[in-house]
């Protein structure tokens, strides 16, 4: 094999070591010269094989030739002898192209256990020769002086995939290539840098960790170079290496070593990139991701790799960020690309006379070389031992020779096998032979198993036989080797074929439609029929669509719809026969876990899907098992489809869910509120009033899972649909015309005769009737609660009960009153008091007389003879309060508007009092009193001051004194490249809060690692928007300037926040040195790591 490059490295295994080979330059050349050799050797030997190829055509026609003449002895005799002649020269041809193998043969000599010093005619070795030595495995080339190795030899070369670990002495390469005993020290021989930045070169022993920047090497320009030139090690200058503008048209100016960082003069110095990122470049010309080549054009890079031989490849980056001056390159650093050298169409390498690969066209050298061993020539003047003829020059020479033979008539001939026209072939002995087609008015096939047998021979043994086996007209295919055959049926018409019956190798028989669909399938294996579909039935019969049948028996069950297994819910609508008890056992269950713990009768296992049933009566209808759990047909757990909880039960029973049921299944997976799930409608067809005239409807009440159950009737003759009577709803109600418009059955009566009766009454009311007895009994089982719950449209209003203290009640939602041996007391719900918060009338429906046998107590003490608190006769004291005889304070009118409340009648006592729309503060005597008064003092203070206005601070009630608002919140600062819309900057943090006291806002943001990188445009102004409120318009170009500290800002003057009035956004103003201001604009930020502390006040 030939091995120029490894994938992913740079290097050249087969190159000068300089170049990154590795091997000398001498041993490229011999193995370059060995892969020539052996590709000459090979064209050669293909060269003789065409020859000897040849030679054989001809001979085998010289042969037929012959024979033909043999066959036409009586009138060709003489053409015959001249027939046998040429063949015999062709025979010598043949010889010929013997020679020509032999010269092969003094090519590749074979297998030797040594190296041999002539060819296998003992002759010298010709330049090229090849032979595979036994003792070393390796096949060998004569290189004109000594034998090479023609391939190196995989287990001496070091593989990619073995990550090094092929080598045959770790430490020794580890010695060689000066690492010492670096690869084996650990991370703890070496000293922390967490976090260190470096700004100047560093050097140091050893490295571990993560290198963040780009990887350079300082040079000395052997040119003018620019940013971004591609370079190469043109020389060096002391120890600086000397760099100048790389392309890919010459060998001295190739590979490139990386890209320069910066423009430079020549003989400056600079910073080469290897590998890295190059920042702000111009990458306008590329495309996002592009992998950029180096070009033809000195120091140039390009996107498209050089073609032609005389260029090469060579990979540099790719495109990071596409943009006209802060575009990037990421560089991985000088080395080819895995590809072979460019090479033009047609054009292959060829060693020469120095043993250098060439290129040459393929045809051209292959003509050469045929046409210098071939003879082409009609008359074969020319005796030659080692040269073959052309097939022409043989065609020609038996076409002279036999132009004059002329082809007879043969009636009859004995040929077994052959085809002439109008002949019988075989006659009485059979013809052996391969037809490509056959036609006849009458194929007859005749023998003890006569049949017609078609063979593919694509496919190993398979066979198609139709004929006699003994069992009268037979239709037989196979597959293949092992396989059974399938078969088909078709119609054609000429221009279509379509398939009426097939079969599979599996024996399912399927039948098709006029257009060739199969629509019918039998399974073969499960006996299964559906007929509408070419699937296969989980069922003996199933068919996808409707089915009509005047009498239809099924032994088991009947399924319409989707189908599925027992104890499930698929199929729309099914009819299930009554399947026996498979087994009895006793258990126990908590929740849907059941416990076998005995079976006393197990003629079948219990299993999936069976129906579960018993005497307990918390065991309900419709019970299934759904789970095996540590059960496995006996005694064990599994899990049951409904709850229930017993202990110790014995005679339950598990039968195939194969009960006599009709089911109906809705396959809706979303429902709605009152949608049906199945209905039973029972459809009169009388003349005279046809239609549905009862139902019976399981739906939704709501959404799934509640359920109700409703029937309806008719008791009209006019055609009119039976509407609902009554229902049973979600919760297990009987609700009788309550869900209907029918007006005539809203009433239920009750009657001391048993009945229940609807009667024509359209008030709702339930009436009880009784003679000498309670017409009504309402019964709680339980101790307490409510016994009678009176509700309107569904919502509890009020309540009858009887609570734990032996007192029965009566409330409301606004309150109640419980009946007690001490007392009617108010209450909230029956059971707990309602203390000072319960009125007995109001100021508009008051009870006309109070009869006390005691004392009326108010806030528990004596009234001093006034119930009431009228005061007639104009403005004055309403209603006085006493601490025993002093007086602690009074309720005065003072104008039959305005009232006043004093608390403290003492010497700079206060009180309040009541005006329009206002709440003052008064003197001891309850008149106003401005500007006197406190609300709380010093050590009591009142908690919370809510209001709907303003306050008024400093004594003065201008408008400027008034405060209105305050307010504190977040904000989210959103950067942008446009006032609205625009492109959005992305970052790691964007935090905001404010403080709003009356119309001013002061902000205050954080923003980390703002990241300039996105796709904002880098000339645009920078905008932060999503400030809670705007900028008052206070005066034409009003400007707040607020306090920033950032970071990774490229900007020589001061920067400051700026909002101006009647905006809604904010900017970052920069300030030169001259005074001169601008917006910040993205282009000023460097990198993604960018930080901003922002706070500004300004009039909202």
């Amino acid at each position: 094999m030939t091995i120029d490059y490894i994938p992913g490295t740079t290097s050249n295994l087969v190159g000068d070591p300089s170049e990154g080979g590795a091997f000398s330059s001498g041993n490229k050349q011999e193995l370059s010269g060995a892969n020539t050799a052996a590709a000459n050797a090979s064209t050669s030997a293909t060269a003789a094989f065409a020859s000897a190829t040849a030679a054989n055509l001809s001979k085998e026609s010289a042969a037929s030739s012959e024979s033909n003449a043999q066959s036409y002895k009586t009138l060709a005799e003489t053409a015959a002898t001249t027939a046998t002649t040429k063949a015999s020269e062709a025979s010598t041809s043949a010889t010929n192209a013997a020679a020509s193998y032999d010269s092969f043969d003094d090519r590749y000599l074979g297998a030797k256990n040594s190296a041999p010093s002539a060819d296998n005619d003992g002759n010298a070795l010709i330049v090229g020769a090849l032979y595979f030595n036994t003792t070393s495995n390796t096949m060998n080339v004569w290189n004109g002086s000594a034998w090479a190795i023609a391939a190196v030899d995989g287990s001496t070369i070091l593989l990619k995939a073995q990550n090094l670990a092929d080598l045959p002495s770790v430490s020794t390469a580890r010695t060689n290539l000066g690492l010492g005993t670096m690869a084996l020290e650990t991370a703890t021989d070496y000293a922390t840098l967490a976090g260190a930045t470096f700004t100047g070169d560093v050097t140091a022993p050893e490295f571990i960790g993560v290198l963040q920047g780009e990887t350079v090497f300082k040079a000395k320009a052997g040119e003018a170079l620019s940013k971004g030139d591609a370079v190469y090690v043109s020389g060096i200058s002391g120890n600086t290496p000397v760099v100048s503008k790389a392309d890919a048209n010459g060998a001295s100016t190739f590979p490139a070593f990386g890209l320069a960082a910066a423009t430079t003069s020549n003989n400056g110095t600079l910073d080469v990139i290897t590998a890295g990122q190059l920042k702000n470049f111009d990458t306008s010309g590329f495309s996002l991701g592009d992998t950029l080549y180096l070009s033809t054009t000195p120091g140039v890079l390009t996107a498209t790799p050089p073609t032609g031989e005389g260029s090469v490849i060579q990979n540099m980056g790719k495109v990071e960020r596409e943009h006209a001056s802060v575009g990037s390159i990421l560089v991985v650093g000088a080395g080819r690309t895995a590809a072979t050298p460019n090479l033009n169409d047609g054009n292959v390498f060829i060693g020469n006379s120095s043993n250098k690969a060439v290129t040459g066209s393929f045809n051209t050298l292959a003509d050469a070389r045929i046409a210098n061993n071939i003879i082409d020539e009609d008359s074969f003047s020319t005796n030659s031992a080692t040269r073959a003829p052309s097939q022409q020059s043989v065609k020609q020479y038996v076409a002279d020779q036999t132009a004059n033979i002329n082809a007879p008539t043969i009636n009859t001939p004995d040929i077994n096998g052959g085809t002439i026209d109008g002949a019988v072939i075989g006659e009485a002995t059979p013809a052996a032979g391969t037809f490509t087609a056959v036609t006849a008015n009458n194929l007859k096939a005749s023998s003890s198993a006569p049949y017609l047998y078609s063979l593919d021979t694509d496919v190993a043994d398979s066979e198609l036989r139709v004929g006699c086996f003994g069992v009268g007209v037979a239709y037989r295919a196979r597959g293949g080797t092992s396989d059974f055959g399938a078969h088909q049926f078709t119609r054609f018409n000429g221009t279509d074929t379509h398939t009426v019956l097939s079969t599979n190798v599996g024996g399912d028989f399927l039948l098709h439609t006029d257009d060739g669909t199969a629509n019918t399938k039998y399974n073969a294996s499960t006996g299964n029929l559906r007929i509408g579909s070419n699937s296969n039935s989980a069922s003996k019969l199933k068919v996808d669509g409707e089915i009509s049948s005047t009498n239809l028996t099924v032994d088991d069950k009947v399924r319409i719809g989707t189908g599925g297994s027992a104890g499930t819910y698929a199929a729309d609508l099914e009819f299930r026969r009554q399947g026996n008890a498979k087994s009895i056992f006793t258990a126990d269950c908590s929740g849907t876990t059941l416990d076998v713990t005995s079976v006393q009768n197990d003629a079948s296992p219990i299993e999936v899907g069976d129906l579960f049933f018993g005497s307990n009566a918390e065991i309900q209808p419709n019970t299934f098992i759904t789970a095996l759990g540590t059960g496995t047909g006996g005694t064990g757990t599994y899990t049951i489809s409904t709850t229930a909880s017993f202990t110790g039960v014995s005679g339950l029973v598990v039968a195939p869910a194969t009960d006599n049921r009709i089911r109906f299944t809705s396959t809706d997976t979303f429902v709605h509120q009152g949608q049906p799930i199945g209905s039973i409608d029972f459809v009169s067809s009388d003349t005279t009033s046809s239609g549905t005239k009862a139902f019976i409807v399981a739906g939704h009440q709501e959404q799934a899972p509640s359920t109700y159950i409703a029937f309806g009737t008719n008791n009209n003759t006019d055609g009119t649909e039976a509407q609902e009577v009554a229902r049973f709803d979600e919760n297990g109600k009987f609700l009788l015309g309550s869900l209907t418009t029918n007006q005539t059955l809203d009433h239920i009566e009750l009657r001391d005769t048993g009945e229940i009766r609807s009667a024509s009454l359209a008030t709702g009311t339930i009436t009880a009737t009784s003679s000498g007895s309670s017409p009504l009994t309402v019964n709680r089982n339980d101790a307490n609660g409510t016994i009678i719950d009176l509700q309107a449209n569904g919502v509890t209003k009020s309540v009858i009960g009887y609570n734990s203290n032996g007192e029965a009640f009566v409330r409301s939602d606004l309150g109640g009153f419980r009946f007690s041996q001490s007392g009617l007391r108010p209450t909230t719900n029956g059971y707990d008091g309602n203390n000072n918060a319960a009125d007995l009338g109001t100021s508009s429906n008051r009870f006309k007389d109070l009869y006390l046998g005691g004392n009326a107590n108010v806030s528990g003490t004596l009234a001093s003879g006034v119930s009431t608190f009228t005061k007639s006769g104009g403005s004055g004291t309403i209603a006085e309060f006493y601490n025993d005889t002093t007086r602690v304070g009074f309720i005065k009118d003072r104008s039959e508007v305005v009232s006043s409340l004093v608390l403290d009648t003492r010497t700079n006592g206060v009180g309040i009092s009541a005006t329009v729309n206002a709440l003052i503060p008064t003197d001891l005597n309850g008149n106003p009193n401005s500007n006197a008064t406190n609300l709380g003092n010093l050590n009591n203070k009142w908690k919370d001051l809510v209001i709907g206005g303003g306050v008024y601070l400093g004594g003065d009630t201008a408008a400027n004194n008034k405060l209105e608002d305050y307010e504190e919140g977040t904000w989210t600062p959103i950067f942008r490249d446009e006032i609205t819309n625009g492109n959005v900057a992305s970052g790691q943090a964007f935090n905001g809060s404010y403080t709003r006291i009356g119309n001013q806002c002061t902000l205050h943001m954080r923003i980390i690692n703002l990241d300039p990188d996105t796709d904002v445009t880098g000339t645009n102004n920078v905008y932060i928007t999503g400030l809670p409120f705007a900028a008052s318009d206070v005066s034409s170009n009003y400007r707040y300037v607020g306090s920033m500290e950032s970071t990774r800002i490229s900007y020589s003057g001061s920067i400051q926040p700026r909002i101006t009035e009647n905006t809604s956004y904010m900017v970052i103003s920069k300030t030169n040195q001259s005074g001169s201001t601008a917006a910040l604009q993205w282009d000023d930020i460097t990198d993604a790591q960018a930080d901003m502390y922002v706070s500004i006040t300004y009039t909202v």
